[in-house]
């Protein structure tokens, strides 16, 4: 059984807030640039339903333990100022934003999964959300990708198996260049 590390939503702002450290104000910029750093708080969608009890197999719903770590997520990213919300177009990463994006008035920024997605959405989020906190919800593959495109050189060894739900990562991009990655869990312990 792995060791699980689960925070409290005043856990959580404390460390998107020390990760972050801004060099000026939140809404400080030089030129074009912000000189605050950008938290991008990635997830796998939560628990989806069977093949066999889903109207299409290829794109499930959120069963009943997906839609309450959906609703924990929203939760503990209450605080966080969240002000973009990146979701493939699947059922089960729309559900998992939902709520959310309802709390925090934010309306999903749907990311169609095509070849370069994680690439292009690393540097989609580098350029235009520089200095910006914002949420990526995606699948198992796609999170560790895009952890990898914002630059987290550690995150080679990153994996996520099919049965896991409860990662919520963390990273950081200094504007000064870099990334810093937390790795922690939420909601419900998944096997």
């Amino acid at each position: 059984m792995r060791r699980a590390v689960y925070l409290s939503a005043l856990q959580l702002a404390f460390l998107a807030a020390f990760t972050s450290l801004p060099t000026l104000g939140a809404d400080d910029t030089v030129g074009e640039h912000s000189t605050s750093a950008t938290t991008v708080y990635l997830v796998r969608h939560a628990e989806k339903a069977a093949g066999e009890v889903s109207d299409d197999p290829r794109d499930p719903h959120l069963t009943e333990a997906g839609e309450a770590r959906a609703n924990e997520l929203a939760r503990i990213l209450s605080e966080a100022g969240i002000e973009t919300i990146f979701s493939t177009p699947f059922h089960r990463t729309r559900e998992t934003a939902a709520p959310l994006a309802q709390q925090a008035g934010v309306e999903l920024t749907i990311t169609p999964i095509a070849a370069g997605y994680s690439a292009a959405l690393a540097q989609r989020i580098r350029t235009d959300y520089a200095g910006q906190t914002v949420l990526v919800v995606g699948h198992s593959n796609t999170t560790p990708e895009v952890i990898r495109a914002l630059g987290v050189t550690t995150a080679d060894s990153l994996a996520l198996d099919e049965s896991e739900y409860d990662d919520l990562f963390i990273v950081t991009l200094p504007p000064q260049g870099g990334a810093w990655l937390a790795r922690i869990h939420f909601g419900a312990e998944t096997p």
